[in-house]
């Protein structure tokens, strides 16, 4: 499988609309979304090439044969493997040329089961944070008791004055 790489001489960067849809929406979509958004919004060439693309960018890439229906369903599973399963610095950055071809993503198309764990995830870091955080009153009060504390332990001109003629007059002298 052999494709024409548009890539940058000087950076790892490679143009394909597919690929950079893929690459961005994998941290924040589920593969079954991503799947069915591809397949719908770009052709089977399309996506038979962008596979070609990414095998070809990605050195000693492992191809994977996949047991699933559908030749472009299976060409997705092995994008989004690969994509998944080798280290990031050695993937190129994927951009779209044509930002029109980019499909968009509607309500449809997201997790609603992620999107609520992670607001229980979200609810759970707040309560940690009422809890285990001190609050403005906690602190003015720390302040204030500090402030005392430094009355008592550091001496002032007039402590060390008043020290000074208690203590020679017992015969000690102290600074």
């Amino acid at each position: 499988m052999t494709s024409n790489i548009i890539k940058c001489n000087t950076c790892n960067i490679v143009v394909s609309e597919i690929l950079a849809f893929v690459q961005t929406k994998m941290d924040v979509m589920d593969e079954e979304s991503i799947n069915r958004i591809c397949i719908t919004a770009f052709s089977e060439d399309d996506i038979r090439k962008a596979k070609s693309l990414l095998f070809d960018s990605v050195p000693n890439s492992k191809r994977k044969i996949r047991r699933r229906e559908g030749k472009t369903l299976r060409d997705m599973d092995d994008i989004i493997t690969l994509l998944k399963s080798v280290d990031p610095e050695e993937i190129p950055m994927f951009v779209a040329r044509d930002l029109h071809k980019l499909p968009p993503v509607t309500f449809d198309h997201v997790d609603v089961t992620r999107l609520l764990k992670d607001i229980l995830l979200l609810q759970a870091e707040i309560r940690n944070i009422k809890e285990m955080y001190a609050t403005v009153e906690q602190l003015v009060e720390f302040k204030n008791d500090l402030k005392d504390i430094k009355r008592f332990i550091i001496p002032t001109t007039d402590n060390i004055e008043s020290a000074k003629t208690t203590n020679s007059l017992e015969g000690n002298f102290v600074l």
